[in-house]
């Protein structure tokens, strides 16, 4: 770790809701007038989609949860160059079509690699992986602060499966499919991930999501509360006490476990994350 050129890493599973999460630390970097780069995890699939869906065609057992379906030590080296020098190279996979075309690259496959941007005050990492650890990887002792985003594992999937029909054109019975496949992977190489954090934060649905596949909507924000613990005290100059009190409807399950309305996320992760975010990057 660096507090020189320091990294924030979100990891958690497809379909967890980083992407929002991301947003409103990208809301925080402007306010405390810090330049970040934004590497998308999806970047380090070693596979293209072509190549991944002839592998399941060929019943390899691999999905994208896996190590071997990953540049994992090309991440880590990543993470190293950065951390030292404030600097490093990636790439972009394209998902979508309007991506397709402002990068001039076919979907499902992957830009060019390049020097990213800089000089950048952090880097701002989110993807499946970044708390990963084996036992010649470890991505996680070089990131300063380290933030799980892991639901309720229904309201996870629903989540997913509603992302890949809206978003990446998936049809449900293919997002279901793909969920099913992944589980033994994320059981293996997603959860552990969580005892490494510094911090988890963990949707909670107030509506029934007894079945995750069936036609109901992914509960709004309304419907929703967000658990955030602190895992690692001391890397959080704040008292979750004076954070409940400026939330309302917030209260503390444990002394180091919020839990606020999820209208209110924006202000929780604020309130919560700003000081460290500031001493970090100063």
């Amino acid at each position: 770790m660096s507090h020189k050129f320091p990294i924030i890493a979100l990891t958690g599973a497809s379909g967890a809701g980083k992407t929002n999460v991301k947003e409103i630390f990208r809301r925080i970097f402007l306010k405390l007038e810090i330049k970040a780069y934004f590497l998308e995890g999806d970047s380090f699939h070693r596979y293209s989609r072509e190549q991944m869906d002839e592998k399941k065609r060929n019943c390899d057992n691999i999905t994208h949860f896996s190590p071997e379906a990953n540049l994992l030590e090309e991440l880590e080296t990543l993470f190293q160059n950065y951390s030292l020098t404030g600097t490093g190279k990636t790439r972009r996979y394209i998902h979508t079509s309007q991506d397709s075309v402002r990068y001039q690259t076919k979907m499902g496959h992957f830009t060019d690699w390049r020097e990213f941007e800089t000089p950048v005050n952090l880097l701002f990492y989110e993807g499946l992986h970044g708390g990963y650890a084996d036992r010649k990887i470890n991505i996680a002792k070089h990131v300063d602060l380290l933030i799980g985003v892991a639901p309720l594992i229904n309201l996870e999937w629903m989540q997913k499966i509603k992302r890949d029909e809206l978003v990446r054109g998936y049809s449900k019975d293919s997002a279901i499919e793909m969920i099913m496949r992944r589980l033994p992977h994320y059981a293996r190489y997603i959860c552990p991930q969580f005892s490494r954090t510094d911090a988890n934060l963990q949707r909670i649905p107030l509506v029934d999501t007894s079945n995750p596949f069936s036609d109901e909507n992914v509960p709004d924000d309304t419907k929703s509360l967000f658990l955030l613990e602190i895992k690692k005290p001391g890397k959080f100059p704040v008292d979750l006490r004076t954070v409940k009190d400026k939330i309302p409807g917030s209260f503390l399950s444990t002394s180091n476990s919020l839990i606020s309305p999820a209208t209110s996320l924006d202000k929780l992760l604020i309130n919560v994350f700003s000081p460290t975010i500031n001493r970090l990057a100063s």
